[in-house]
């Protein structure tokens, strides 16, 4: 054991100046940060400096009295308290907006402030209780009690209470969002809180994908999950105008808008990726470039830790995401999608940890992010061995999942692709199927293995094609064979201009 060396006991206690002046500068920035601040910094002496806690608690009390919060106001509120030179005067005040370039990393200058503010308690309750051991006074099994109740005390003071909401607030909020989706059905148009699908009988099954859940995508490589998510993706951004966070630890943000150019031009990826571009290929890319340049989509590909990337969607969902108007301006679309792929390529930064552990962190992490911004979470994952080794012998099922841990119980939805099996005794959609394959298309069931709020167990037909990777309904939307036979003719004309 570590012997307490007396220049432990002398060091000033856990503190970070340029975090205070971070904090502190950020309000000044942004005034209406400052109920975010409060929130977490409940009391002025979550600043170390006796300057920042006194210009803190000035702040605060001009908060409480709805007054403007600048420089000006806070500097004749000291003045009148006598306390303007105490902190420096105007002079110090106005460097405070200086030390940080904006207030987009106000959570994290908070958390700093609030780590080392509890780590201060912690100090003080450790200093008392060993003066009571060195003391002897009172027993030292009933200090040891009195001093644990002190650090529950101290680690209860640090969690955000939240009042809970008696029953008759819920009834109220869910009746408006009731009344909301009503009105929006009786205009003919979706619910305000899902998002439509390109697929339509999945949405029949379904109802989409829906805002505050997480939906889990999983199959084999290769079996069209990042294909589907990635479908989903293009119609969410071109077809109803939501921000989505698209963020790949396998694929490269470049690897990943020549294949959305692809599938909305139609072009064949592996021509387009080798640089066979036909002339004919060129308005189409064209067209399909000045398309997808507008999405307010943003793709990350740096591969960083479940913290990082949390993070990141945070940020998102504050700011909005970049896209671009039909009139050619730039926007910022509210964040409604964050899309993960994949669950197994997580890091969380934590040498120790297994595979497992990553799995579980990015799990947890999406559904927190769901809920906490009201988005829709998409997360892909993929299937053990176990399946493949029983591969044309039964369905996929939850437990196929790989590194499965807390996927099952945290997802509210949970999609499983695999390959549609040759169909039996019906020559109709054996036709169409045949016609799919030899265009080297993939026909794909994807079952819903669960879905807290509707059916389970049903399988959805859907095609992934070859030449763009693109996902569509087996049946083009129309839930007859019909149409499937109507849209596989087409897709030969389009298969034979791409081979």
């Amino acid at each position: 054991m570590k012997r307490i060396e007396r220049d432990d006991m002398d060091r000033l206690p856990p503190h970070d100046l340029e975090a205070e002046k971070s904090v502190l500068g950020c309000v000044l920035l942004e005034p209406k940060l400052l109920p975010e601040v409060r929130e977490r910094l409940t009391a002025p002496e979550a600043f170390f400096d006796l300057r920042h806690a006194e210009v803190f608690a000035v702040m605060c009390a001009l908060d409480e009295e709805r007054s403007a919060v600048d420089l000006i106001t806070i500097q004749a509120r000291l003045r009148d308290a006598g306390k303007l030179e105490e902190v420096g005067g105007l002079a110090y005040l106005a460097t405070l907006p200086d030390t940080v370039p904006s207030a987009a990393n106000l959570v994290a200058y908070i958390s700093i402030l609030s780590e080392k503010w509890h780590a201060r308690k912690l100090v003080r309750v450790f200093a008392e209780g060993s003066s009571v051991m060195m003391s002897g006074a009172g027993g030292v099994e009933e200090a040891g009690h009195a001093l644990a109740d002190r650090v529950r005390e101290v680690n209860d003071s640090m969690t955000v209470a939240q009042a809970v909401k008696p029953m008759k607030d819920h009834v109220l909020a869910v009746a408006e969002t009731l009344e909301r989706t009503f009105e929006h059905r009786a205009r003919g148009q979706q619910s305000p809180n899902t998002l439509h699908t390109p697929f339509e009988h999945l949405d029949r099954m379904t109802g989409g994908v829906h805002l505050a859940e997480l939906t889990v995508i999983a199959a084999r490589p290769g079996t069209g999950k990042t294909a589907m998510a990635m479908r989903m993706a293009q119609h969410f951004c071109s077809k109803q105008d939501a921000g989505v966070f698209f963020a790949s630890a396998e694929m490269s943000a470049p690897a990943l808008t020549e294949r959305f150019l692809c599938q909305v031009s139609g072009c064949n990826l592996f021509k387009v990726h080798q640089g066979f571009i036909d002339d004919r290929d060129v308005p189409r890319l064209t067209t399909a470039t000045a398309h997808v340049s507008r999405w307010a989509m943003a793709l990350d590909d740096r591969r960083q830790t479940v913290a990082q990337f949390k993070a990141a969607v945070r940020r998102a969902a504050r700011e909005g995401v970049h896209g671009v108007d039909a009139e050619g301006k730039a926007v910022r679309r509210p964040l409604k999608v964050v899309v993960f792929d994949y669950a197994q390529r997580a890091r969380t930064g934590n040498r120790f940890h297994e595979e497992r552990d990553w799995v579980n962190s990015i799990s947890e992490t999406m559904l927190d992010l769901a809920l906490d911004h009201n988005i829709a979470a998409i997360l892909l994952s993929q299937f053990n061995r176990e399946f493949e080794k029983e591969k044309g012998k039964r369905k996929p099922r939850l437990s196929d999942l790989k590194d499965s841990g807390n996927l099952e119980q945290d997802a509210h939805t949970v999609l499983l692709n695999y390959p549609m099996p040759e169909p039996q005794n019906d020559p109709e959609k054996l036709n169409v199927w045949l016609n799919y394959t030899g265009m080297r298309c993939t026909p794909i069931n994807t079952l819903i293995a669960k879905q807290r709020n509707g059916p389970s167990g049903l399988d959805v037909e859907l095609v992934l094609r070859g030449w763009d990777v693109r996902m569509e309904d087996f049946c083009g939307g129309t839930g007859n064979m019909a149409g499937a036979e109507r849209q596989a003719r087409e897709w030969e004309v389009e298969w034979r201009k791409n081979a």
